[in-house]
């Protein structure tokens, strides 16, 4: 219910949202969902550039939390940024060849879970992160 002239009704999708990292993203469309591959610097201090996909679902008893607090650019102000942050943190702590090989699938589940710890709080929910290629820089 709303009242007419003063609130306006908003739509947010609450099916699983694919948040594309890959180089075919064009970073002039602010609002879409996605980035360009994203360089991260590992602990043998090599230069990569990482690209997946990020799996996520707005919480649908948080969306009016999600409107009023952050409103619907969400994905430039708190996912984007967010997402950046995470996978250069984690991959900082590898090696190229265990980001490349052999510690891939640990990699995915640490940025995983470190982004649920901070979209969780904020009614977004991490389904899987999934890394389809790892190239240098």
């Amino acid at each position: 219910m709303k009242i007419p002239f003063w609130q306006k009704a908003k739509l947010f999708n609450t099916q699983t949202l694919e948040y594309t990292i890959t180089r075919d993203f064009r970073p002039e469309h602010v609002k879409a969902l996605g980035d360009t591959p994203i360089g991260v610097q590992t602990c043998d201090e090599k230069r990569l550039l990482v690209e997946g996909t990020v799996l996520l679902r707005l919480d649908i008893e948080q969306i009016p939390m999600i409107w009023q607090t952050i409103g619907d650019d969400f994905v430039q102000k708190i996912v984007r940024p967010t997402i950046q942050s995470r996978v250069r943190m984690i991959a900082s702590r590898y090696s190229k060849n265990d980001i490349s090989s052999t510690c891939r699938d640990q990699v995915e589940v640490e940025i995983k879970n470190e982004l649920e710890r901070i979209f969780f709080p904020r009614g977004i929910r991490v389904e899987n992160v999934l890394l389809s290629d790892i190239r240098p820089e």
